[in-house]
């Protein structure tokens, strides 16, 4: 009778053992938060030069993966690749006459991402959600020499309220940061002279496709 009763209250203590991690799991969370892909035209002239995109897998798929620490920690997914691929795409569009110069391109360029940080309203006693992304854009010319290699440090926030989730603040802080990258980069390839100047190191023709 001891026997079985030591042996019903073994199996109840390890029922109350899985129930407490379950709850435990419950309050840590999962979230992913998605950047909207809506970025504004840039406001720039269009250069009549034929550039390549080289976009890797390792950038379109890019996803930042992360468990807060602390007790109640949440594991945060961020897939910011696609929305990415998008913000370089739409700036090239509006910069170059082409990128889809294939060979025969004036210019290489290469986007990478290199660091990916992001806080919460809790962690920071704000009233936003904060994220920075560190990328790194090399630019390379027919050659194959590198004529450029850009640093992006971009930052974005979102505010937090009632009617805005954590996921949804988190996503438009990732894509006010990608927005913040898109200016960075313009700035970069303002200067015509200085593309120009890039693509003709290697003897390629601006506007050759």
């Amino acid at each position: 009778m001891g026997r079985q009763l030591n042996r019903q209250r073994a199996g109840a203590g390890a029922t109350v053992v899985a129930l407490a991690s379950l709850l435990l799991t419950a309050c840590a969370g999962q979230y992913q938060a998605v950047p909207p892909s809506a970025f504004p035209p840039p406001l720039m002239e269009t250069l009549p030069m034929a550039v390549a995109l080289d976009i890797a897998p390792a950038f379109s798929t890019y996803t930042h993966t992360e468990t807060m620490t602390g007790t109640r920690g949440a594991t945060w997914t961020l897939p910011i690749g696609p929305a990415s691929v998008d913000w370089v795409q739409n700036l090239a569009r509006a910069r170059f006459s082409s990128i889809e110069g294939g060979r025969s391109a004036a210019l290489r360029i290469a986007p990478t991402i290199e660091r990916v940080e992001f806080s919460l309203p809790s962690q920071t006693g704000s009233d936003f959600y904060e994220a920075w992304i560190k990328y790194r854009v090399q630019i390379t010319n027919a050659a194959g020499q590198t004529v450029a290699d850009l640093p992006l440090a971009a930052y974005g926030k979102s505010r937090d309220g009632m009617m805005v989730g954590a996921e949804t603040g988190m996503g438009d802080a990732l894509n006010q940061a990608m927005r913040d990258a898109t200016a960075a980069l313009a700035l970069a390839l303002q200067d015509d002279r200085k593309v120009s100047d890039w693509a003709r190191s290697s003897g390629a023709v601006a506007g050759g496709v």
